[in-house]
């Protein structure tokens, strides 16, 4: 039996729950059904492993040569019929469970690459604001030297936000705001 539905999970409500029904015709056997997916860190591959579904990884690049090998044109239903087939042979590994300690450290790695990001994003938002503005301030730090992040940077931006500020600057309050750290 071939069957065939497409499940947007951004837009279903409940799209663990819109899966298992499309696999209520199957009866009992939904719950032995094995699901392949390329991407398992997705929340609706993590869902259908703990509704008690069999979930299995498939290599995305894996797929991918499987894909060109057979000519097989890039759509989600000819994606979805080629993973089935890669499950079926077995072309697969299954998902283990992730302790509550894996899954409190993947948080928090994403966490910290989401603040390295905002953090690199601060950093040249302040470079382009500082090259509209204040050329020299920008110039006066290049990155070889720590760029913006230099102690002496942030001492002068903090005492002379402004091109104006920082001309009224003398060189023993910049001295004194750098002990101040």
């Amino acid at each position: 039996m071939m069957l065939e539905r497409r499940i947007t999970y951004a837009d279903a409500p409940d799209p663990v729950a819109e899966y298992q029904a499309f696999l209520a015709p199957l009866e009992r056997r939904w719950r032995s059904a094995v699901t392949g997916i390329e991407d398992t860190g997705i929340l609706f591959a993590r869902a259908l492993a703990a509704a008690g579904m069999r979930v299995v990884h498939v290599d995305p690049t894996r797929a991918a040569r499987h894909r060109s090998a057979l000519g097989i044109a890039k759509s989600d239903r000819a994606d979805a019929r080629m993973l089935a087939a890669m499950v079926r042979a077995g072309v697969c590994r299954p998902v283990v469970a992730s302790s509550p300690e894996a899954q409190a450290l993947r948080t928090l790695t994403h966490a910290h690459r989401a603040a390295v990001a905002a953090r690199v994003e601060a950093a040249h938002s302040l470079r382009a604001a500082l090259n509209r503005f204040w050329p020299a301030a920008a110039a006066a730090w290049p990155s070889r030297l720590g760029g913006l992040r230099n102690a002496q940077a942030m001492t002068v931006l903090a005492a002379a936000p402004g091109p104006r500020a920082a001309s009224k600057l003398a060189v023993p309050s910049i001295s004194e705001g750098n002990n101040c750290e």
